[in-house]
């Protein structure tokens, strides 16, 4: 067996093959290099998505289920995850090139961290740049974090990933603050 790449991406995708091809070009701009991507086919039943889906699996890794939601989708990646470092990334949204090379950087600059994130480039109906802050007590309030974090493998492990109930968004602020109830916090990463 080939040897576990230090960061696994986890996408999935549930009709969402006319965004998917975008959100892998911009993996493809990475400086780091180190990763291998999991696609995570939420029961996708348009032909459209079907036939991209079938068209990247030699470079991908798909992991298929039937229709469970983002939570279950994003656990179901994470389950297969090769690496130490885990990515979750919707298909929809892209990454700066220095993404992964700055929160890998991070994590392995702060050992004690269990994620790494960076502010957001708003680039839709909103533009501009949305700062992203921790702050444990406005955290209960108001989500500060990012979905999009670099997050270690075994941290999401002992947080019991993903809660499966929260099909309907909320998944990730849940999440966080498990983590934080557990006492694992993260490292924010400014260019």
């Amino acid at each position: 067996m080939a040897e576990a790449p230090r960061v696994s991406i986890v996408i999935p995708c549930y009709n969402g093959g006319a965004h998917l091809l975008g959100a892998l070009d911009s993996l493809d701009a990475q400086t780091f290099r180190d990763f291998d991507v999991v696609v995570v086919d939420d029961g996708s039943n348009d032909g459209a998505t079907l036939g991209i889906l079938d068209s990247i699996a030699e470079r991908v890794r798909i992991v298929r289920q039937g229709n469970r939601g983002l939570p279950a989708a994003r656990n179901a990646g994470f389950a297969t995850a090769r690496a130490d470092l885990v990515l979750p990334l919707d298909c929809d949204d892209r990454l700066d090139p220095r993404f992964l090379e700055a929160t890998v950087d991070a994590l392995g600059r702060n050992s004690d961290a269990a994620y790494a994130f960076t502010d957001l480039m708003l680039c839709g109906e909103k533009r501009g740049v949305l700062a992203k802050r921790f702050n444990l007590f406005t955290q209960l309030f108001v989500n500060q974090l990012p979905y999009c974090m670099l997050i270690r493998h075994a941290d999401w492990r002992d947080a019991g990933g993903y809660d499966e109930s929260l099909r309907d968004g909320y998944e990730d602020w849940e999440f966080n603050i498990r983590l934080a109830s557990l006492g694992r916090f993260g490292v924010a990463v400014s260019k």
